[in-house]
């Protein structure tokens, strides 16, 4: 429950306990508008208690958090892996530490705006392929709405950004000379088995 009191200072406040995020307890607090009398100030205050009360007890309330991506991610893996298998929390492990953190890892989860986000994935394209980036923006994306869901955020980024797509693949046909000349490359090697095994056909 709210609450409307006159701190030390002389100020009326209201405080409302807001719901644990990541098991911390906080709080909300507002202040009285010191140009009003008395009676109005402690009026205005339980109004804004009422909305916010409201919003918690329908769940439509977001805390949103001033963590960085960074320790929001870090807590994310603490909380969210524990059951997946070993090589997924690998990769999951390493998309945060090679690739998203040192990247975008310094930015307000709150803050986070979507072509900040297709900046991020522009500048991965350079060096990975579309269908990595896509696993990236994938991974990203599940972690936010797990943002959502526990209201740290109030809005997915991901959801304002095209999600990388990988090349169609072409198919490319030797002629018989180039294949032949493939045959010869890969006398020794292991490849050499596939090859007569395609020449064969």
């Amino acid at each position: 429950m709210g609450s409307v009191f006159q701190d030390k200072q002389g100020r009326w406040r209201g405080r409302v306990e807001l719901p644990k995020v990541n098991g911390k307890r906080d709080r909300k607090e507002f202040y009285g508008d010191t140009s009003k009398t008395e009676a109005r100030q402690k009026k205005m205050l339980q109004v804004q208690i009422n909305e916010l009360e409201y919003q918690i007890e329908n769940n439509i309330y977001a805390n949103e958090s001033n963590a960085t991506l960074e320790e929001y991610l870090n807590e994310w893996y603490k909380i969210y892996t524990v059951k997946l298998q070993a090589t997924t929390r690998q990769l999951y492990k390493f998309y945060m530490d090679k690739h998203i953190i040192p990247s975008i890892g310094s930015l307000k989860i709150k803050a986070i705006m979507p072509i900040q986000l297709q900046e991020f994935y522009n500048l991965k394209m350079k060096s990975m392929s579309g269908t990595s980036v896509g696993k990236l923006h994938s991974f990203i994306n599940r972690t936010l709405k797990d943002a959502m869901k526990n209201r740290t955020i109030k809005y997915n980024p991901c959801d304002g950004v095209d999600k990388p797509k990988s090349k169609k693949f072409k198919a490319v046909l030797y002629s018989e000379e180039e294949f032949n000349k493939l045959v010869d490359i890969t006398i020794g090697t292991f490849d050499e088995v596939a090859v007569l095994w395609l020449k064969a056909r």
